[in-house]
């Protein structure tokens, strides 16, 4: 992976061979190396990559403790890194889980990139979505005992419990936020951007920027019905794909064959 480049409001890596501008926004306890991990080699060739740590997420070192950390923090922090980088109307944006939320919240923000993917979202409009209760819990720990023994009591949870009836491989997944080395030092990220929403976009209608909604079945943090509804509430085309925790190879071929496709047919108010 490249080393990130440092910019004031957040570093970020660039790769890829390709002239059309992908910027790539990863999920909630994640960094730039997640949705890095899920750009085939055709994406790359296609694509000029910038793929950003978010605040309290990476190696993204902007100030953690007394600063809000929420979906339109997030999205003010990049918004202001794409102005400085110039990449304005002919990018794609692909957001996924809290990067849809914060994709989500650029449109509302009068950021009108050429197409945007929102890729398994796990917000709607509201703050605080129940299928996010595990990320709180897991911050709630990681602020009460050393992390092996939180990850042991989280690993016996409720919340670990409900997550494992409908997957598994999405339940140890979580245990995972409890690897990152600054999992405690930025717990409060698991803490406050669920309580937040984003805002909905008003005015798409005429601004040429084509959106699409990929979902995917049996996954209980990125529930099938938030990706439905906001893929009516923004007139954007739901597509339906294998899932990441137990089809990964066929997760993978889906979004290369959305993210080869956009910009393909019409556009989508």
């Amino acid at each position: 992976m490249t080393a990130p480049t440092t910019t004031e409001d957040c570093p970020y890596r660039r790769l890829g061979t390709g002239m059309d501008p992908l910027v790539v926004l990863h999920g909630l306890g994640g960094s730039s190396a997640q949705p890095i991990s899920l750009l085939a080699p055709d994406v790359l060739r296609r694509y000029d990559v910038i793929a950003v740590d978010m605040r309290a997420h990476g190696d993204n070192r902007l100030p953690v403790v007394g600063t809000p950390l929420s979906i339109a923090s997030l999205a003010n922090d990049v918004m202001e890194l794409l102005v400085a980088l110039q990449v304005q109307r002919d990018a794609v944006l692909l957001g996924i889980s809290m990067g849809a939320a914060v994709a989500v919240d650029l449109l509302a923000r009068g950021y009108r990139p050429a197409s945007a993917a929102f890729v398994r979202p796990a917000w709607l409009w509201s703050p605080s979505p129940p299928n996010l209760d595990a990320f709180a819990r897991i911050g709630e720990l990681l602020g009460e005992y050393p992390t092996n023994i939180g990850r042991r009591l989280f690993a016996a949870s409720n919340d670990y419990r409900r997550i494992a009836e409908v997957s598994v491989t999405a339940a140890q997944a979580l245990l995972g936020q409890f690897d990152d080395p600054r999992a405690v030092e930025c717990r409060a990220r698991l803490l406050e951007i669920p309580r937040s929403a984003p805002a909905r976009p008003e005015a798409l209608e005429g601004a040429r920027t084509s959106t699409i909604v990929v979902g995917c079945d049996r996954d209980p943090i990125h529930p099938l019905p938030i990706a439905g509804a906001l893929a009516a509430d923004l007139s954007a085309p739901l597509v339906t794909i294998a899932s990441r925790y137990d089809d990964p190879d066929g997760h993978l071929r889906a979004l290369t064959d959305v993210l080869m496709g956009i910009g393909q047919g019409p556009k989508v108010s």
